[in-house]
């Protein structure tokens, strides 16, 4: 069809001298498949820097449908809780990539429909990137 995008779908977001990228590995799922979303930061500045997490916790995933989380990467996960600070390099990148099985987190399967997936790097200011729409069939 003429107008509908081509490819995995993806979301940048631009945060001071951060880029996210949220990608997904496909625009529309089966049940049965799994789904597999990549977070990439980039460190675009021009002078080494800092970044503060709270916790153990580096990123999280959520998906949601009609503004309800249905499916959140960290739900019934615990992370240790510290202040760590990480020196971030000129060019320095970083790479979470998560699978989702298509269940809500309760473990019954996620209904046939669109959802919006959200990443969010969880520095001190947690950064949330732009949603990216997936469909399951």
């Amino acid at each position: 069809v003429n107008g509908c995008p081509k490819g995995p779908p993806r979301a940048v977001t631009e945060h001071g001298d951060f880029k996210l990228t949220l990608l997904t590995d496909q625009r529309t799922y089966a049940q049965g498949e799994t789904a597999e979303f990549t977070l990439r930061i980039e460190h675009t500045g021009a002078e080494a820097t800092q970044v503060m997490y709270t916790s153990g916790q580096s990123f999280d995933v959520q998906v949601t449908r009609d503004g309800e989380t249905v499916w959140q990467w960290a739900h019934g996960r615990f992370f240790t809780m510290a202040i760590r600070t990480v020196p971030v390099p000129v060019g320095w990148t970083d790479e979470f990539t998560m699978t989702w099985n298509l269940t809500d987190n309760d473990g019954k399967p996620a209904q046939a429909g669109e959802y919006q997936v959200h990443a969010v790097w969880t520095v001190r200011d947690r950064v949330q990137t732009e949603p990216v729409t997936i469909r399951i069939e």
